[in-house]
């Protein structure tokens, strides 16, 4: 049964599309099939594979569900990889969002849109959000079977964990949401060890520590030049420089999806 993945976080520049990218390359490397959706009209994920941007993301949420409408989203889904598919997005998410709040579209709408695409064959689909708390972000979280919360190891960032994760609970307590936090990603986190850490993220990461379940913080994403260069070229950091740290910690964020329930 396909599982939906939210990565999430009311802040921008967080990692949230990076992280996107890499976990569904490397959950394809482990032999699973996954559809990316580019939920941010900005449409990063859909650059950072070189893909034009697309209405598709767009005709999900405010076409209808029947077999015509689900034939055209499903016809405008792009192969990006070996397992991996991408539903692009454009600009014109924003009109969509207005559309779909005016309209009173519920709280799972967004579940309810995607559902065409679940299959026996798929295993996972992966939702890019934009930063915002929108119709948009609210109902991507509610459609997820997993919530990641990526973010830097500075204050800003953890006030927006904190803000997430309220968010979880309103879901949970008002609407019912089935899903739950698989956990919080650190990124962009500089040096290799404490003791080289810059004293923000060290504080950032105590924080975290501290405030959340053990099982709720995963592997620590370090910040590497090498990230920003692969997306320059289209790639990930697994056709790139396989063997960075950070390639490492996506694999092993991989493994946990994989095994998580």
């Amino acid at each position: 049964m396909t599982q939906i993945i939210t990565i999430s976080n009311h802040k921008g520049g967080v990692g949230k599309t990076t992280s996107a990218a890499h976990l569904a390359q490397a959950l394809a490397d482990l032999g699973r099939n996954v559809l990316l959706v580019d939920f941010d009209p900005q449409a990063n994920l859909t650059v950072l594979f070189g893909v034009s941007r697309s209405d598709a993301a767009s005709y999900l949420l405010t076409l209808g569900l029947g077999a015509a409408e689900t034939s055209l989203v499903q016809s405008l889904v792009v192969p990006l990889r070996e397992r991996v598919q991408l539903l692009p997005a454009s600009a014109g998410l924003s009109g969509a969002q207005a559309q779909i709040n005016a309209s009173g579209r519920g709280i799972d709408w967004v579940r309810l849109t995607l559902e065409r695409f679940l299959r026996h064959d798929l295993h996972f689909i992966i939702i890019d959000t934009n930063p915002s708390a929108s119709g948009i972000q609210e109902r991507a979280v509610w459609a997820a079977d997993l919530l990641i919360i990526p973010s830097q190891a500075e204050a800003l960032s953890v006030s927006g964990v904190g803000s997430m994760m309220k968010m979880t609970r309103t879901l949970s307590e008002q609407h019912n949401w089935p899903g739950r936090v698989l956990g919080i990603l650190p990124t962009m986190v500089r040096g290799d060890g404490t003791a080289f850490m810059p004293r923000e993220h060290r504080a950032a990461l105590e924080e975290m520590r501290a405030s959340l379940r053990d099982d709720l913080l995963l592997p620590v994403v370090p910040d590497r030049a090498a990230l920003k260069e692969c997306a320059g070229k289209s790639q990930t950091l697994f056709e790139f420089d396989a063997e960075n740290p950070a390639a490492l910690c996506y694999r092993q964020l991989a493994k946990i999806v994989r095994s998580a329930k």
